[in-house]
Parts: C-alpha cells; structure tokens; sequence
C-alpha cells in the first residue's frame, strides 16, 4: 500500500502532509493540492478514491455500529454531493477493532475539515 501512495505522489506530483496505512488500507491527504486520496484492496471491498476538496464544503465521521465511514461533501454544478469513504465495515473488518477505526476516522476527518477551511474562503453572513 505504501507503494501504491508513492506511486500516486511521483505520477501526480502529490505532497502528502499526512499518510496512513494499515492493513489492507491507506489514506493520504496534501493539504497543498487539497486532494484526499483512499486506497483498499481489502477483498470484497476494494476501493480507489482521489478526492479533491477544492470545492468540499464539509467533512464528517458517521459512526454506526457496522460501519465508520468519512463523509464529505462537494458542491458541483448541480450541488452538494456526498463522498463516502468507509473505513470500517463489520462484514470485512474484525468487530474487535472498531474502537481504533473510530479514533483514526476522528483524525481524518479533523485534518479533512481543516483543509476544507484553511483552503475555502466564504463570505460572512450578515448578521
């Protein structure tokens, strides 16, 4: 996973902040060309996403008791559309380890979420 993560950074000229691999998974954001990327070749669940958060307008964690999955929002033409990254699923993910998917989803999405407001500026609405 750790090559495929450098692949995408030689090929792309991506500058990952942060890096994340465990198991069968990996996250990278670059805070720099605002693009999430997630990776799983988890059987059954694979998965190869490059998000770009240039015009994300939210980030958050949703947290049931099959799944934690990273949530975020990209408005387009026609509007706000959802990305779902799901980085725990009890059909292929060990129940035991639920805890630690949902404080590693807590980190992403913090880190997410700051991209997404460091990187977009709005106008304030008047009061």
């Amino acid at each position: 996973m750790k090559t495929i993560l450098k692949n995408l950074a030689r090929d792309h000229q991506f500058q990952f902040a942060m890096q994340e691999v465990w198991g069968d998974k990996a996250l990278a954001l670059d805070s720099i060309h605002k693009v999430f990327i997630y990776q799983s070749r988890q059987a059954g669940a694979e998965a190869n996403k490059v998000i770009a958060l240039a015009n994300a307008t939210f980030c958050k964690l949703e947290k049931k008791k099959d799944k934690v999955q990273i949530l975020i929002g990209i408005q387009d033409a026609l509007g706000v559309y959802t990305e779902t990254v799901c980085i725990y699923d009890t059909q292929y993910d060990d129940t035991t380890e639920a805890g630690f998917h949902a404080l590693l989803g807590e980190k992403w999405k913090e880190s997410i979420k700051s991209v997404i407001v460091s990187e977009t500026t709005r106008p304030s609405k008047a009061a």
